[in-house]
């Protein structure tokens, strides 16, 4: 049973040679695989599933910043070990600026810090950190570099 989900075949065809790293880890020659994926569909299906949550499991464990962009408001996390930390950023009722264009909220953030409602929140991960953060991702949060997080931050906003 897979834990997060199946990798596509375009993802699988970019993670080549990492899958074929995975396959000699697990003492699958070249020739064997070829056979298993003639003869024993379920057991190719089984080790891709396997490799999948390897991949996803290496990403999750190593992300820290992700974001939830939508022309209304943004919303950035910061991935920590025990829980997770949100900083949102909203436009205050009768106003409107689009948050997906980074450069024009920045100048509005600057030039009218009045219009913006900035919130902070953290919570525990429910029920793990991995479980949770693969949940956001899947509904339309995405990888961050965390900038947006460290100066507003900083900025004690």
């Amino acid at each position: 049973m897979v834990k997060y989900r199946l990798l596509s075949e375009i993802e699988l065809n970019g993670l080549e040679k990492e899958f074929i790293d995975f396959l000699i880890v697990n003492g699958i020659t070249a020739d064997q695989w070829s056979a298993i994926k003639l003869a024993q569909a379920d057991k190719a299906h089984h080790l891709i599933a396997l490799f999948s949550d390897v991949i996803f499991e290496g990403i999750i464990r190593k992300l820290l910043y992700m974001e939830f962009v939508e022309p209304s408001g943004i919303k950035i996390f910061k991935c920590e070990a025990e829980k997770i930390l949100l900083i949102g950023v909203e436009m205050i009722s009768g106003q409107t600026v689009d948050f997906t264009d980074r450069n024009v909220l920045l100048e509005a953030m600057k030039t009218y810090p009045e219009h913006f409602n900035i919130y902070k929140a953290f919570k525990a991960y429910v029920p793990d950190r991995s479980t949770e953060v693969f949940r956001m991702i899947q509904s339309g949060a995405y990888v961050s570099d965390g900038l947006w997080f460290e100066a507003l931050n900083k900025n004690n906003i």
